[in-house]
């Protein structure tokens, strides 16, 4: 179907400023050409810099994963719904994200005009659980800003006080680990979704022993997440500073 696709791009013109047309109709049924040359300069133009990075495979941190605990998504997480509806009714523009139930590009479907849309808006900052979807069920992605989510498929997870870019790229990595369990139409949601259980580093006392939280935030055992350790350890990567 994509072969039927139509897309514009700029056109070579005559010294006349009309526009060029080749009698062969190689390029276009009208006979317009592309203006390549015009095309190749504009790249050219654009200013940027080739991404670097302070970091080096050897700075990462040690992950000692054998001293890692379990902790239930529904007691780590606030989780709610996504507000979005029906997503047709959404108007391309520049103003937020709408994500939806895929894992690249993060989830970006498209950006879309906010006004009109202001009760479908989620707030950012969360992990993003990608609960239906055919291949993409069980991703999660990390959503730094404000956006709108698509209707039944996602929802959003929220540790209050506690997240930032940093921890929440790590979370939604392992959080993808769990993703062979729900990718043969399994829907991740439900209890499937709160009763799924990841590792995560924890904090410890001073004689190396885990440090028990008698309010039991995160975890029914008392474990808390080490969180600057998560925050470090991405940070530590190779292009973890351009996080």
């Amino acid at each position: 179907k994509y072969m039927n696709d139509t897309i514009k791009l700029p056109v070579q013109y005559n010294e006349d400023g009309t526009i060029y047309m080749d009698a062969s109709k190689k390029y276009s049924d009208d006979g317009y050409v592309p203006d390549w040359q015009w095309m190749e300069k504009y790249i050219k133009s654009l200013h940027h810099k080739p991404l670097s990075t302070k970091n080096n495979t050897s700075s990462s941190l040690n992950l000692e994963i054998e001293k890692w605990k379990k902790f239930k998504v529904g007691k780590l997480f606030r989780i709610e719904p996504t507000k979005g509806k029906v997503s047709d009714d959404l108007i391309e523009g520049t103003d937020i994200p709408y994500i939806g139930a895929k894992h690249e590009l993060n989830g970006l479907m498209m950006r879309c005009q906010k006004e009109g849309f202001e009760d479908w808006i989620s707030t950012g900052n969360c992990i993003v659980f990608i609960q239906l979807g055919a291949g993409s069920a069980g991703y999660a992605n990390y959503i730094e800003s404000d956006f709108i989510g698509m209707s039944g498929k996602t929802s959003c997870g929220y540790i209050d006080g506690v997240m930032n870019k940093y921890i929440g790229v790590f979370l939604a990595t392992i959080l993808c680990a769990e993703r062979p369990k729900y990718s043969f139409g399994r829907s991740w949601t439900g209890d499937r979704l709160t009763n799924t259980t990841i590792k995560l580093p924890i904090l410890h006392n001073e004689d190396g022993t885990p440090f028990i939280d008698k309010t039991y935030t995160y975890s029914e055992n008392g474990y808390v997440p080490d969180w600057d350790f998560m925050e470090n350890y991405i940070k530590s990567l190779p292009y973890g500073d351009r996080v």
